[in-house]
C-alpha cells in the first residue's frame, strides 16, 4: 500500500477504535472489515501513533486509550453536531492568515459553512490591520466561510453574534465571566481572550461571500504572550487554572455559532439583542470612541437592534456603528 492508502486505512480504523474509547478490538476484525493484511493493519496503527493517538497494540488486538488535542479535520468533525458549519474542514499546521486562505478558497468554490483552521498563524490579523499573536499549539485560529442572502449592511451584526456565541461557549468553562467589548472582542477579567475579524466581498447590494475570522487564546500561559501585550491579553487556561481541551471548545463554539447565525439570517440582531446587552463589557463605562467622524467621549449605555453602540454625551444619545473604543474610566 502507498502512503495515502495507509492514511485512509488509518482513518477508517480510528472510527472503529474510538467507538467507544477504550474498547479492545481484535486485529482480525480490522483485516476482515477492510480486506487488508495484518501487516497493513499494523502499518495503519503505527501511523495513528505517529499522529498522536495513544494505542495499546498486542499481537492479537488493539485499544485506543487517548486522542490528541490537535485541530485536525478528523478530530473536529468527530461528534460535531451542526447542519452545515464545519461540514467541510480545511485544517493546517501553519498558515499565514486563515482569513486570507479562506478568501482564496471561496474563489475556488468552497461551500457555505466551510471551516479553515490552523494550529499557528504567521500573519494573523485583527481589526485596523493590527497583528494578532498566534502562538502555536495553544489557541484556535479559524475562519468560517459564509454565503448569506442578506444585504451587506447587515454584515457588521455577524461580528457581534459571533462574539456572543463565543461568550456563551466560554461561560460553560470554570464559571468564568466572559464579556463582549463592542464591536468584536471578547474579554475575561478586563483582558482580551478572543478577537473577531469579519471581511466580505460584495457585488452591488449582494454579498458574494463573508469570512468570519476568530482567534481564541485557549491554553496560552502568560509567558506565551509578547511583552507588549502580556498585560492586556489572557487565555481560557489562565482564567480557569488548568489546561482546556481545545477540540471540545471549538466544537461547542461552532455549534453555538451556527444556531445564532441561522436565527440572525431570519431576524437580524433582534434574535439576540438582549443577550448582547447582558454581556456588554462597555455598558455603563466611560469611553472614548474614535471613528471617521472624530472622537466621542461619553458613557456607553446600550446596544441597539442594529448593533450600534449607544453613547450618552451631555444628555444626548448617539448611535455609533463603527469605531475604536477605549475605556477611560472603569
Amino acid at each position: 500500500m502507498n502512503q495515502p492508502t495507509i492514511d485512509k486505512l488509518a482513518e477508517d480504523i480510528l472510527l472503529l477504535l474510538r467507538n467507544p474509547l477504550g474498547r479492545i478490538v481484535p486485529l482480525s476484525h480490522f483485516t476482515n472489515n477492510f480486506k487488508a493484511s495484518t501487516h497493513q493493519i499494523r502499518s495503519a496503527l503505527n501511523q495513528l501513533e505517529n499522529w498522536g493517538y495513544n494505542i495499546t497494540i498486542t499481537p492479537t488486538d488493539a485499544c485506543l486509550t487517548a486522542t490528541p488535542d490537535t485541530l485536525t479535520e478528523t478530530e473536529i468533525s468527530y461528534g460535531l453536531n451542526t447542519e452545515f458549519i464545519g461540514k467541510q474542514i480545511l485544517a493546517y499546521r501553519k498558515v499565514g492568515s486563515t482569513n486570507d486562505l479562506a478568501a482564496k478558497r471561496t474563489a475556488e468554490g468552497a461551500a457555505d459553512g466551510t471551516l479553515v483552521i490552523a494550529e499557528e498563524q504567521t500573519k494573523g490579523r485583527g481589526r485596523l490591520g493590527r497583528y494578532w499573536h498566534s502562538a502555536p499549539l495553544s489557541g484556535a485560529y479559524m475562519s468560517i466561510i459564509l454565503r448569506p442572502a442578506f444585504t451587506p449592511d447587515k454584515a457588521p451584526g455577524v461580528s457581534l453574534l459571533t462574539a456572543l456565541a463565543l461568550v456563551e461557549c466560554l461561560q460553560s468553562y470554570c464559571n468564568i465571566e466572559a464579556l463582549i467589548k463592542w464591536p468584536n472582542d471578547v474579554y475575561i477579567e478586563g483582558k482580551k481572550v478572543a478577537g473577531i475579524l469579519t471581511e466580505l466581498s460584495t457585488d452591488g447590494n449582494r454579498i458574494q461571500h463573508l469570512v468570519v475570522g476568530v482567534g481564541i487564546n485557549i491554553n496560552h500561559e502568560i509567558s506565551d504572550f509578547p511583552p507588549e501585550i502580556s498585560d492586556l491579553a489572557t487565555s481560557v487556561r489562565i482564567a480557569c487554572g488548568h489546561i482546556v481541551k481545545r477540540i471540545g471548545l471549538v466544537q461547542q463554539f461552532l455549534e453555538c455559532f451556527e444556531s445564532k447565525y441561522i436565527a440572525f439570517c431570519r431576524e437580524g440582531l433582534n434574535c439576540c439583542v438582549e443577550q448582547l446587552r447582558r454581556y456588554s463589557y462597555l455598558r455603563g463605562r466611560q469611553i472614548k470612541l474614535t471613528s471617521g467622524n472624530g472622537i466621542i467621549e461619553g458613557t456607553a449605555t446600550d446596544i441597539n437592534a442594529n448593533g450600534a453602540l449607544i453613547v450618552e454625551r451631555e444628555g444626548r444619545a448617539i448611535a455609533v456603528t463603527c469605531g475604536e473604543v477605549t475605556v477611560i474610566k472603569t
